[in-house]
């Protein structure tokens, strides 16, 4: 019987001990799990002297901050502890080139000590390169800079033709930091005005100061027409100069300025001032439009403006010296104007559409007499109804044949507007699809539409017009010798071919 018992007692003392090494085991297995949380010190590991950065603890993988006064901040050098404090982050200028060691102690909400620690590497000169990436990068530039102590950043983006502002903005804005630490900046794209309207934006929200620093742009365009560009946001990023260098010095230049040398003496260096009142006043088309770039005036309207002026002539040119009968003189202009702004494909839909309001306006007063006013109002109901319905429609089914981006642009209405125009002047309300005559007058139309379309969409020509705007005044006067043209028209001449040999035939005959 003792001995039944004895076996009871121990067995329970066994149960017992089981459980309360299974349970602490558990307790210390989940202890483990919590302590083995990893923390880092976020913040930059290659950092301008003399400016004043921060750094914190998060979580790693993540960006949950670990908010605590008693986190320990010890910053090391050759050693010796510079700065040894408590405090939630540490904020802390290095003011010397050399290598530092940030190192945070502290203990979390679960008791558990860490230790971690940050290498920094100090520079006294930084510069970043924005923005277009190229191979000529990889040829050991980058080790120069490392061993000549020069903090030397890149930024891509993409080598796509066309990029969205919002993604220039995404960018731009992960690298202001870098931006403002620089010393120098150096743009390589074809969106660098695009680059610089961003800056500005930026320069409004956090105060980009750019008025010290040496810019850089590499860039094949004309020197007018690039000083035109970027005159615009002198006001804006307090800047008075910007230097210019040829794509093929590209090599010459990175090699010089990876091992710290002046490049602002070599030869291939252009520098010119953003000043438009250095402009001297006798050239007074350049004077006029520097005024209105400094003023804020949108570049892209101007060069539109120009290129509209040899749009004007070459139409008048049709009209008067070859004699196209296009709808209405200046329709073939409102159409490019309109292809200009929207693209061809959606201008060519809402050409259709304003089709479609016509032919339902001319169905519609057929039965319904109206006056001219009247059935004007009911075109433009009409055209701004349809076009509605295809916008929902696009939408609805997934067509993405419209990019709903353009009416961000509340001016984007007068090019709508244009093709309403345009389209009441070549479908006017007699005419008739299968007439000879309408179709004649409407292939030329179309030929007139697409010179002026290749003329408002070459951007060379944009840029010549810029560059040089008192081409103007030469366009100006060709226009007053082709109003004022009374010979014979090419069409006429070629028209009455026939008559014209009958007759020299005919005087041979008589001799």
């Amino acid at each position: 019987m003792k001995k039944s018992y004895l076996k009871i007692v121990i067995f329970s003392f066994l149960l017992l001990f089981s459980w309360i090494f299974f349970v602490g085991a558990q307790d210390i297995h989940e202890a483990g799990d919590i302590c083995e949380k990893k923390y880092e010190i976020f913040g930059p590991s290659k950092v301008r002297i003399d400016k004043v950065l921060e750094y914190k603890i998060i979580l790693s993988g993540g960006d949950n901050v670990f908010d605590s006064k008693n986190i320990k901040f010890k910053v090391i050098k050759n050693w010796k502890t510079l700065l040894n404090e408590s405090n939630n982050n540490l904020s802390y200028t290095f003011e010397e080139q050399s290598e530092y060691l940030i190192r945070a102690e502290f203990s979390d909400q679960d008791k558990c000590y860490f230790s971690i620690e940050k290498n920094i590497k100090s520079y006294p000169k930084a510069i970043i390169y924005i923005w277009d990436e190229i191979k000529e990068l990889e040829l050991g530039f980058e080790e120069n800079f490392e061993k000549n102590w020069i903090l030397f950043t890149k930024s891509f983006i993409s080598d796509k033709k066309i990029i969205w502002e919002e993604d220039i903005v995404t960018k731009l804005s992960e690298n202001t930091l870098d931006i403002k630490n620089s010393d120098i900046i150096i743009v390589k794209s074809k969106f660098f005005d695009q680059i610089f309207g961003v800056w500005g934006k930026l320069w409004n929200n956090q105060q980009l100061d750019l008025s010290n620093k040496q810019i850089f742009v590499l860039s094949t365009l004309n020197k007018n027409f690039l000083k035109r560009i970027l005159a615009k946001y002198v006001k804006i990023l307090w800047i008075s100069q910007v230097y210019v260098l040829g794509s093929e010095n590209f090599l010459n230049f990175f090699s010089s300025i990876s091992f710290g040398s002046d490049v602002l003496q070599e030869p291939y260096i252009r520098t010119f001032s953003l000043d438009f009142s250095q402009v001297p006043k006798y050239y007074l088309v350049s004077y006029l439009v520097d005024n209105l770039i400094y003023n804020w005036f949108p570049i892209n309207l101007i060069s539109l403006f120009l290129a509209l002026w040899l749009a004007a002539l070459l139409v008048s040119f049709f009209r008067q010296v070859i004699w196209f009968s296009v709808f209405g003189i200046y329709s073939p202009i409102f159409f490019a104007t309109s292809m200009a702004v929207f693209w061809t494909r959606f201008s060519i839909i809402l050409f259709v559409i304003a089709f479609l309001a016509v032919l339902l306006t001319r169905i519609f007063t057929k039965r319904v007499y109206l006056l001219y006013s009247a059935k004007m109002t009911v075109l433009i109901v009409l055209y701004f109804l349809l076009i509605v319905v295809v916008l929902g429609l696009d939408k609805i089914l997934w067509t993405n044949l419209i990019d709903f981006a353009v009416f961000n642009n509340s001016l984007v209405i007068f090019p709508i507007i244009f093709l309403i125009v345009v389209a009441d002047k070549v479908f006017y309300e007699w005419f008739k699809i299968h007439s000879k005559a309408w179709l004649i007058s409407f292939v030329e139309f179309i030929l007139v539409s697409s010179v002026v379309y290749g003329i408002l969409s070459r951007e060379g020509l944009k840029q010549i017009l810029l560059s040089y705007p008192e081409f103007i005044v030469i366009i100006f006067i060709l226009n007053i010798f082709v109003w004022r043209f009374t010979g014979l028209q090419v069409l006429e001449y070629i028209r009455f071919i026939p008559l014209l040999q009958k007759e020299g035939d005919s005087e041979i005959e008589e001799e």
